[in-house]
């Protein structure tokens, strides 16, 4: 007797259920050949559309820079589709600008750029060959003061333009503005006497020999003279500082 082989219906469901996946995959790799064919058309338009073209520039962060030379120094982004201009190139634009320390640039669809400007920290003005200028708190010079504006700053004079005297009197100054504010802003003047550092300080415009080292402790005398009685530093004729540990002074006869 022959015996009929009986079909296994499980593996009939297996055998369709391969035959479903392959027919599922063909499908899959044509919608992804599809979906990518479009994406690359979408890339395409993106970048010469006008729909993505640079009009407006918002900047923040100016005090001493003027926003029209900021808008002139980076006046050939507009117009440029914004996906493809290159945010690094016109940072560093801006950061030849005088009084630009950093610069951030970012982008706000559809059309704008967002310009984010850090000015250098101003520390001091230096009157020199070339009238005056700015010293910023890293020492470098930050170009001319702008007209109209108003420039709190105490004023370096008879000093090199760079070298050992020049950094001397930044630290000196680094030091106070950190340190103690109150001795910075009660710097009028600083000046040398010989090889000698004068800080001229107060209302009354009193002269201070300051040594050319360990500006911290400098500072903290002179602190110590201005809260030393209600006068501070007006009852004093001079001081002399340039010695460890010591404070030499002559009280004004007035």
């Amino acid at each position: 007797m022959v015996k009929r082989k009986r079909n296994n219906p499980i593996e009939g469901v297996k055998k369709r259920g391969r035959r479903m996946t392959s027919w599922q995959s063909l499908a899959l790799l044509i919608f992804i050949i599809a979906a990518g064919f479009g994406l690359v058309r979408l890339v395409l338009w993106s970048f010469n559309t006008s729909f993505f073209r640079i009009e407006t520039l918002n900047i923040s962060g100016l005090n001493y820079e003027e926003e029209k030379d900021v808008r002139e120094q980076i006046k050939f982004v507009m117009g440029r589709n914004i996906l493809r201009l290159d945010l690094a190139a016109v940072e560093d634009s801006l950061r030849k600008l005088e009084y630009v320390r950093e610069a951030r640039v970012y982008r706000a669809l559809p059309k704008d750029l967002r310009v984010e400007i850090e000015e250098r920290h101003l520390l001091a003005l230096f009157s020199g060959a070339e009238g005056l200028t700015i010293i910023d708190t890293d020492g470098k010079r930050a170009g001319k003061p702008r007209a109209g504006k108003v420039y709190d700053l105490p004023i370096v004079t008879e000093c090199p333009a760079s070298g050992e005297k020049y950094y001397r009197a930044v630290n000196f100054l680094l030091a106070a503005k950190i340190l103690c504010p109150a001795v910075y802003s009660a710097t009028v003047q600083l000046t040398y006497n010989d090889e000698v550092l004068v800080g001229l300080m107060g209302e009354q415009v009193k002269p201070v020999y300051i040594g050319k080292k360990d500006f911290a402790e400098t500072v903290m005398k002179i602190w110590i003279l201005m809260n030393k009685s209600e006068r501070g530093l007006m009852e004093m004729e001079y001081a002399d500082l340039r010695y460890k540990g010591k404070v030499f002074y002559k009280k004004s006869d007035i």
